[in-house]
């Protein structure tokens, strides 16, 4: 059986798991720092934000349930770099000038199951999950002579996608202040990402941590 079989088997069985009325459900949304393995992306933009948009399943049942989307909006790199000797665009050589712009975007789905505990306002939990990202590399680049005019021929603007699997493992705690449904969450996780960038199967780690609410 392939991997995406078993993915497709899986979230299968999460959705009958969340047919199961639950006591509660909730929404939560998270904010924080993750780390992006390089060669998904680029390697010059491999860590930034990260943010989620969860549907928190039986949140207060010893098994809970979450369908979750993601953003991971990664630093921009900026380079310089230059050339003595260009093939200028009117004849000739000379010197060139090059300013570029990196840039990862991930976008991501997941399913996650939970095992948790309330003791007292707090309910301590681990996790445990399967998703698919999408990362999107937008690249751009600008090229100038010595006397400062636009040099075409070396320039591009444009966007590549690579696509992988996603597993998670990690924890976190559910903090409730009060009586009501709020909750103050904060949580860790180790993502690995099976990917086929440049030709090859590779397993990468992804580590994020991020803080939250949900109600």
């Amino acid at each position: 059986m392939d991997t995406n079989n078993r993915v497709a088997m899986l979230l299968a069985g999460l959705i009958m798991l969340a047919a199961v009325p639950a006591e509660s459900q909730q929404i939560g949304v998270t904010a924080g720092y993750v780390k992006m393995p390089g060669r998904i992306g680029d390697t010059r933009s491999d860590q930034g934000i990260a943010a989620r948009l969860g549907l928190h399943l039986g949140v207060r049942r010893l098994i809970g349930l979450r369908f979750e989307v993601g953003v991971d909006r990664l630093n921009e790199h900026f380079s310089e770099t230059s050339n003595p000797s260009c093939l200028l665009p009117g004849g000739g050589t000379g010197a060139c000038f090059f300013r570029s712009w990196t840039r990862d975007l991930g976008l991501s789905a997941n399913a996650i199951a939970t095992i948790q505990a309330r003791t007292g306002k707090a309910t301590p939990y681990v996790l445990a999950g399967l998703g698919v990202l999408s990362v999107r590399t937008h690249q751009r680049a600008e090229a100038r002579d010595i006397d400062g005019n636009r040099l075409p021929n070396f320039e591009f603007d444009g966007t590549t996608t690579d696509g992988a699997l996603l597993g998670h493992l990690g924890a976190g705690v559910a903090i409730s202040p009060g009586q009501g449904r709020l909750a103050l969450t904060l949580e860790g996780r180790a993502t690995a990402v099976l990917h086929d960038y440049s030709g090859g199967l590779f397993l990468d780690t992804s580590p994020s941590i991020v803080v939250g609410v949900r109600w």
